[in-house]
């Protein structure tokens, strides 16, 4: 969790890089709660996880890159 938590502590730091591990388990992390919220959007049928989905997608999409 230290990881994917020091990832987005440097949100917008572009000067070097990110250890392997610090990638890797920030794409673990993100897979993992991508799927929790699309299961729960499609098992509650509840427009709020759709938004949570879209939401926690658009925070994301700049570290992602």
């Amino acid at each position: 969790m230290n990881w994917y938590l020091a990832v987005l502590k440097n949100y917008v730091g572009f000067s070097g890089r990110a250890r392997r591990t610090e990638y890797w388990m920030f794409a673990l992390f993100n897979f993992i709660i991508f799927a929790v919220l699309a299961i729960l959007a499609a098992i509650t049928r509840s427009p709020i996880f759709w938004i949570l989905y879209g939401i926690y997608g658009l925070a994301v999409i700049v570290p992602s890159i």
